[in-house]
């Protein structure tokens, strides 16, 4: 009886436990920031005290858990502005690092807008207005931050591999 209470315990606690690990982590020395992005949020740090600073929620957030799929990913810029993607929809957030304001930009795609995908694996292209993102499909896309506009640039379909070429 005692195995079999232990085990249901275990089982009930394991999302919750594992829902308490970000999904990604990112710090900006520059600001003494650091970033952790979790299920529809994410939380600044101070990094010298370790004291929560803000909880950002991410509006209309979908991400998707599913296990074999890429995670959303976060991307940190010269001026502390921080990119967070979700990776079930073309949808990325821009985060202020002084008032911790949110944008929402709906990615309008050039191709596969009949596909559900997000972005993953997110890095920075000319003058930090344009990313490089992995998409969930497997293909690279650029995307301008100005625009809103995302543009197929890669085909090749890399399974399991969530980096952008």
């Amino acid at each position: 009886m005692w195995r079999t209470l232990l085990a249901a315990l275990f089982l009930v606690s394991t999302p919750l436990l594992a829902s308490e690990q970000p999904i990604a982590v990112r710090e900006d020395l520059a600001r003494g920031m650091r970033w952790e992005l979790r299920w529809g949020s994410v939380t600044a740090y101070d990094i010298a005290s370790g004291q929560r600073l803000r909880v950002v929620a991410l509006t209309g957030a979908s991400l998707s858990g599913a296990h074999e799929s890429c995670l959303p990913d976060m991307l940190l810029g010269r001026t502390g502005t921080l990119i967070v993607s979700s990776n079930a929809q073309p949808v990325l957030w821009r985060i202020s690092p002084s008032r911790f304001e949110v944008e929402r930009l709906e990615i309008a795609v050039d191709s596969d807008a009949e596909k559900d995908f997000g972005f993953t694996s997110l890095r920075w292209g000319e003058n930090e207005k344009v990313i490089y993102a992995g998409a969930s499909t497997g293909t690279t896309w650029r995307i301008d931050l100005a625009s809103g506009s995302g543009r197929k640039v890669s085909d090749r379909v890399r399974s399991g591999d969530c980096r952008a070429s």
